[in-house]
């Protein structure tokens, strides 16, 4: 019995002896691995400045970034922007949802092609609202959106509509350029409000954009659309290698015309055996869970299509084609 328990106790010290050594062994390896991924970081990560140009053109106007007072403020825009990586890589992936159609509706109003850099500098391409209460792709203001003919109602918010608040808002900045007579403060007065700025020209006895002291964040908004066009139009200069397989493909749909109430879209989705999420995903104008039309007014919904919506997750072949530019 004795030597039963004299073995058994010789077993313990040699089990605890192993376990000690092995997790010696662990821990010396996480070590050498942690000090070797911390000198490999040492060694290759790097945080970069970027070389600008003199001039850039923004809306055919040319901008010196030559002029220190300039370049600052560009350069601030810049490094916030680049800087951001998870949403710069998100708003450039999903581009393609949206710009083709700015772009056309751009040349159909035959206005400035970087005007659509607007959109991105307003939500970065997604129908959100703000704190102050705009909403959608161009973050219209209720007031506004109403002039400009969007409906906003209880049920339907066409700001968050995109191709109507496209048009009102390709309107609207032609009607300001009109007005002033200059894109960039035009653009200023699209952020701003045009009464507001034409009180600080009239009170600082300039129109010239760069010389006038306004509220900070109208200061940063053609900076930030210059920065943005600058980044956009050379992505590998700044770091973004992102593959156009990667690319969001544009919602597959579609469209049929209501004309009546439906008084629960949930319950309407269901009896067309589709999803209720991808519905309000693609028709984000519909703000409630119903659709009050006693006017019997015609209504164009999208109904998404999943058969052969897919996106890829690899390369078909060895070469890699990566976005160049937006």
């Amino acid at each position: 019995m004795k030597k039963i328990k004299k073995l058994q106790k010789s077993r313990f010290i040699i089990i605890l002896l192993i376990a000690c050594f092995t997790s010696l062994f662990i821990f010396s390896n996480k070590s050498n691995k942690d000090k070797y991924d911390y000198k490999y970081l040492q060694d290759k990560y790097k945080i970069v400045t970027f070389t600008l140009p003199d001039t850039v053109y923004f809306a055919d106007q040319l901008v010196d970034l030559t002029n220190p007072y300039i370049r600052e403020r560009v350069e601030t825009e810049l490094y916030s922007i680049t800087y951001f990586h998870s949403l710069l890589i998100k708003t450039i992936k999903q581009a393609d949802r949206y710009l083709p159609y700015i772009e056309k509706e751009l040349k159909n109003n035959k206005l400035p092609i970087d005007l659509k850099y607007i959109a991105i500098i307003e939500s970065n391409l997604v129908p959100t609202t703000s704190p102050a209460g705009a909403k959608g792709i161009w973050q219209f203001m209720k007031g506004t959106a109403v002039k400009y003919g969007l409906e906003v109602s209880d049920d339907v918010d066409e700001r968050l509509n995109f191709e109507k608040s496209t048009i009102a808002a390709l309107s609207y900045l032609k009607d300001l350029y009109n007005m002033f007579g200059d894109w960039f403060l035009a653009i200023a007065a699209y952020n701003a409000g045009e009464n507001y700025l034409k009180t600080k020209i009239s009170e600082q006895y300039t129109n010239n954009f760069w010389d006038l002291v306004i509220n900070s964040e109208t200061a940063r908004y053609i900076s930030r659309a210059i920065a943005t066009k600058i980044i956009y139009q050379s992505l590998k200069n700044f770091g973004f290698y992102i593959p156009t397989f990667e690319i969001y493909p544009q919602y597959k749909y579609k469209e049929i015309v209501i004309d009546s109430t439906i008084n629960n879209l949930p319950l309407f989705c269901n009896k067309m055996n589709i999803s209720y999420y991808n519905f309000k995903k693609i028709n984000p104008w519909l703000i409630s869970d119903k659709l009050m039309n006693k006017e019997n007014k015609k209504y164009t919904m999208r109904i998404p299509i999943l058969e052969g919506y897919k996106i890829s997750t690899s390369s078909k072949n060895d070469s890699i084609e990566l976005i160049e530019s937006i």
